[in-house]
Parts: C-alpha cells; structure tokens; sequence
C-alpha cells in the first residue's frame, strides 16, 4: 500500500514538474534580444519638419527574435531567417517612435540574413554581413507621420567575420563592420520617405538573473526528488 501510494505521488510530482518545465522552456531558451543605438545622418525635409527629428540626434532601440527560427534559403552562402523578430522598439532624438516590444504580428514582414564569404560585385573581395529589417504597421503617430519601416545593414570587409552563415545568438562585433547603415521610413498616410543612421552600439540583453536562479534551482529540486525516490525504493523493498 506504501509502495503504491508513493508511486501515485510521485507520478503527479513528476506530471507537474513536466508541465511546469514545458510551461517555462521557451521562455528560458529561445528568445533573444539585442539593443542597439546610433546617430541619424539623414532626414527628408518635410519629415524632419514635422517630427522635430534632425541629422545628429541619437536613436535607440531593441528586437527580440527566436534563436530557433529555420533557414528558408537553400544557399549555403547566405541564410534568410523570415518572421524570425517577434518584438521591436525604437526612439529618435528622446521621441518613442516605435514602443518598447512592439509585437510583431501577421501582414508584417520581417527577417535577419546572415551572409558568409559573398560577392558584392567588387572582386576580387568577398564580404561578410547581418541584416535585420522589419515593417511596421501601428507605430507611434507623430503630428500625422508613422514609422513603417527600420533596418540595419552590418556589412564586413572581410569574409571571417562569421564562421558559418547559422543565426548568430551573440550580436556581431561592429569593430571590424566597414558599414554599419541603419534605415527607417516615416508615412503620413499619402507618401513615405526614408532616412538614415548609423548604428555604433549592438549589445545582448543579458537573461535575467532570477530566470537563471529559478532554472538551476528546478534541476537541482529534479535531483534532489530522483534522489529521495530511488532511497525510498530501496527501504520498501
């Protein structure tokens, strides 16, 4: 009766502690984030009048992608990472132009292409890059103008940079980067118009420390009941 009462319990310990890790893993795993931020190098006019954004202003922003998001491109030299940001978010000169995590829905295209070793038309030289570009839909309104478009474009003079051409979860150092263009657009519902930047900072948002806590925590407490189990076994048997 012991040894089925214990079985019982310990079949519902282990059923909750699946669904909680289940519940958890993405969280804990997947998703990465990168922050970025620059300088604006260039404005339309008419945008610039009536956003108040200028050349020289800073600009700041994050994206969230997930790390598992499958190649859709069959050359080995470049990979195409399509609906891979899930989240984004950018201000301009101190304005939110784009809210922080914006989620990024369905009807909004979006992708991160990781280039190894290709030819740009300058041969002999062969470059690596990383782009990230994604529209925007509902961005924040500003005196009639909304964002509907950001990218960055990281082009390297060299064909080391990358290993490989896989989705790098560590963002690529801009030390080595000969171009580091950053783009948005801005519509007022009649005619979009493009601007410039250029991106000095890409850093990873580090996970959170009490994610990492509770994740260690879960696999010792794992440890510490298949430990009690098997003592359990012994003493009934």
């Amino acid at each position: 009766m012991f040894r089925n009462r214990w079985s019982h319990g310990c079949a519902l310990l282990v059923g909750g502690l699946v669904s909680l890790c289940a519940a958890i893993a993405p969280a804990v795993a997947a998703p990465v984030t990168f922050q970025f931020a620059g300088v604006i190098t260039s404005v339309q006019p008419v945008v610039g009048a009536a956003t108040g954004i200028g050349i020289g202003q800073l600009f700041a922003g994050a994206y969230t992608f997930e790390s598992s998001t499958v190649d859709i491109e069959s050359n080995t030299r470049q990979r195409v990472y399509a609906g891979a940001l899930t989240s984004i978010g950018l201000t301009i000169g101190g304005q939110t132009v784009v809210p922080h995590q914006y989620p990024i829905s369905i009807g909004e295209w979006g992708n991160i292409v990781v280039s190894n070793d290709i030819d740009l038309g300058l041969f002999p030289n062969l470059y690596d890059r990383y782009k990230m570009e994604q529209s925007i839909s509902s961005g924040n309104v500003i005196n009639g103008w909304r964002s509907t478009f950001m990218a960055f474009d990281l082009l390297y003079l060299s064909s080391s940079t990358f290993d490989g051409d896989s989705l790098p979860v560590m963002p690529p150092s801009l030390g080595s980067s000969g171009d580091n263009r950053f783009f948005y657009s801005f519509s007022n519902g009649i005619g979009t118009y493009y601007g410039e930047g250029r991106i000095t900072s890409l850093t990873a948002v580090p996970v959170p420390a009490a994610v990492l806590l509770f994740g260690s925590g879960f696999t010792a407490l794992i440890g510490l009941g298949a430990g009690s189990w098997r003592r359990r076994q012994l003493l009934v048997a």
